[in-house]
């Protein structure tokens, strides 16, 4: 189910659970989970009447969410997320205030989001270390 970098990720550091009071652009700001490997779900859960009414009403076609692991959850429901085979991560986002992503190209607005700098599992977890390097030195 995880992707094979995932699953590194995991049997070198395991988890994060709950990060909170990080800067405000920190990709580990506000999180119930980071990685957890029992809290990874498939999809978007909750959010697929929501998702598949704002692309009815606005006559946009639906991503493929379920080939999309949801592996990070904000404490609102925002989930971060990639693609099983290619590891494309992306923010499917209800409700946000990030100046760091964009819209998904034909995708209605409050739903599906690219991070800037990260296109890839590797690349977000590159750059949360950077971040943590940052803040440490």
């Amino acid at each position: 189910m995880l992707a094979k970098e995932h699953e590194l990720l995991l049997k070198e550091i395991g988890g994060i659970s709950e990060s909170y009071h990080q800067p405000e652009p920190a990709l580990t700001n506000n999180q119930d989970y980071l990685f957890l490997k029992s809290a990874c779900i498939t999809g978007i859960g909750e959010w697929e009447e929501y998702y598949e009414n704002l692309c009815e009403e606005e006559h946009k076609q639906p991503i493929q969410y379920n080939d999309f692991i949801c592996f990070a959850l904000e404490a609102n429901g925002n989930m971060t997320m990639y693609e099983k085979n290619s590891g494309k991560v992306l923010l499917f986002a209800h409700d946000h205030w990030f100046e760091n992503v964009d819209p998904l190209e034909d995708q209605p607005e409050y739903t599906f989001y690219t991070i800037q700098d990260v296109d890839n599992f590797v690349d977000y977890v590159e750059k949360m270390a950077e971040e943590w390097s940052e803040a440490v030195l």
